[in-house]
């Protein structure tokens, strides 16, 4: 793989992996599927790195990318950077740490590199999480980010009354669905999420924000802001308009180095 992880949080993602779902065995794939698809540039060897410092140790020459959420402020950024064999590559995520969001993405490419060249990417929507609903659409203000959200689900504090105990039988569950807990909290399934699940379900994240779900860190406050069907395939269309874009013009940029 180029890199070898030494030391903190990060593991090697691929593709999400459908199909066993039935089998209780989650899509699983990158949480942040935008900086995914950036990395994926250099290799489809991918490291989604968890908050925390970690450091990898390059065991080829080549080129490593870091690839990180832009906040529309000054941050650590993200970087495309020569390494040598034996060179340790650190970086810091998350709460606590000078840094935006909640993941990184690492990945190698084998080859000489000419210099250490900053990644401009592009910054994501602000404001409200936006959010189809399955039924009527329920109250969700100013919730706080919980630590004990992780892959399987971002936890979000309680606000109102909590979940009625109606007894509801288990039902499939998906990436980005909404959950309401009985405590009257609410969850946002993430990649390794359950496959089944009998809480009460107002409807789910719109795929073109699960890439802001996946950088929501303890403290940080969200919104949700309910729209159509029409208007999140809207969104996610312009959203892999900007991606393709981008993808096009680094592509030439590396061709250029």
């Amino acid at each position: 793989m180029g890199l070898r992880l030494l030391t903190g949080n990060a593991r090697q993602v691929r593709p999400s992996q459908p199909g066993r779902r039935h089998f209780g065995v989650p899509n699983g794939g990158p949480f942040d599927g935008f900086l995914f698809e950036i990395a994926r540039v250099l290799n489809d060897g991918v490291w989604e790195v968890a908050p925390g410092q970690t450091t990898f140790i390059a065991e080829a020459d080549g080129k490593v990318a870091i690839l990180r959420p832009e906040s529309g402020e000054a941050t650590q950024g993200s970087r495309f950077f020569p390494v040598r064999a034996g060179d340790r590559v650190s970086l810091a995520v998350g709460w606590g740490i000078a840094a935006v969001g909640a993941r990184a993405y690492v990945s190698f490419c084998g080859g000489a590199a000419n210099r250490d060249m900053r990644l401009a990417l592009p910054v994501p929507g602000e404001g409200p999480l936006r959010a189809v609903a399955f039924s009527g659409p329920m109250e969700m203000h100013q919730r706080c980010v919980l630590p004990q959200s992780d892959r399987r689900g971002v936890r979000l504090s309680a606000h109102g009354n909590p979940a009625p105990a109606d007894g509801r039988p288990s039902q499939p569950t998906f990436f980005g669905q909404i959950q309401q807990t009985p405590d009257g909290g609410a969850i946002i399934l993430g990649p390794d999420g359950p496959t089944i699940g009998g809480y009460p379900s107002p409807g789910w994240i719109i795929r073109a924000d699960l890439d802001r779900v996946a950088q929501l860190l303890p403290g940080d406050q969200v919104s949700v802001e309910w729209v159509t069907r029409k208007t999140a395939i809207q969104l996610w269309q312009a959203r892999q308009d900007l991606l393709d874009r981008f993808l096009k013009e680094l592509r030439v940029t590396l061709e250029l180095q």
